[in-house]
């Protein structure tokens, strides 16, 4: 509990600077929806946060209870979508195939949520609101062509892995800590492999399509860690929740660079 408070306060700090950096922009009169909406997201993040931190702190070693932190991340999802459908409010929609994959892991990852909370109304709640991100993202991936052919399969078996491993562990109705392993190393190779690619990506970025690349790979990251978090616990939670703070980093500076300007 004491390196999960360490890290979720390191994140926070860094959450704290994007912020104040994203309210910076708007002030010197940046006021563009993709911005504002952005904002918004992480104004939500900070809530979620600092709820976490006040309750961990307060009341250490239980789970936290149906209040503000889950309404914070319902309200961080739709805002990042929203923020999405402004950047990309004139990109062809998913076909068919890419909204059935996009519902079918979205409704995978709510059924076990469920089968492990028991909780429904939240995680189906959390469900769509994912959902509506991750739609958004797809076509904000497509429209950019962020993703190569081979990061597209490695996106679809990577994750088909992490899920379908924890899928196997709840049928066998306890936690086995090979599949466990097993999903983490599935979920943080395919991590890397992104990050990579959004480094580079804002290495050779150099106008405002390539920093709107950079902006949906970013996004990705920070997606696919959240969903992480969600069906992790212990060394694996701690890791995942000590690395997001620097896809928010890689979301932020794009914006800084003119992804987003009108």
């Amino acid at each position: 509990m004491q390196y999960e408070m360490i890290f979720s306060l390191l994140v926070f700090a860094i959450e704290v600077f994007v912020l104040g950096g994203l309210i910076r922009m708007i002030l010197r009169g940046n006021r563009s929806m993709v911005l504002v909406f952005f904002t918004f997201a992480m104004a939500s993040l900070f809530l979620s946060y600092l709820y976490w931190i006040a309750f961990s702190a307060i009341r250490p070693d239980e789970r936290l209870v149906f209040a503000a932190n889950e309404i914070s991340e319902w309200a961080l999802f739709l805002m990042y979508g929203t923020s999405l459908s402004y950047m990309f409010a004139g990109s062809k929609p998913l076909g068919i195939g890419g909204f059935a994959i996009v519902f079918l892991s979205c409704s995978a990852n709510t059924a076990l949520w469920i089968g492990w909370s028991g909780e429904w109304m939240q995680d189906i709640v959390t469900g769509l609101c994912i959902c509506y991100l991750a739609m958004w993202l797809g076509r904000g991936l497509l429209a950019t062509k962020a993703m190569s052919r081979r990061h597209w399969i490695a996106l679809f078996c990577f994750f088909t892995v992490a899920v379908g491993t924890q899928a196997v562990s709840f049928l066998a109705g306890a936690p086995v800590a090979t599949l466990y392993l097993v999903s983490f190393l599935a979920l943080a190779t395919l991590l890397v492999i992104l990050y990579i690619l959004t480094i580079t990506l804002l290495r050779k970025a150099n106008s405002a399509e390539d920093y709107q690349k950079v902006f949906c790979a970013a996004l990705l990251l920070i997606l696919l860690t959240s969903l992480g978090l969600y069906m992790s616990e212990g060394v694996y939670y701690e890791i995942l929740n000590a690395s997001v703070g620097i896809a928010y980093i890689l979301a932020y500076v794009p914006l800084r660079k003119g992804a987003a300007t009108e």
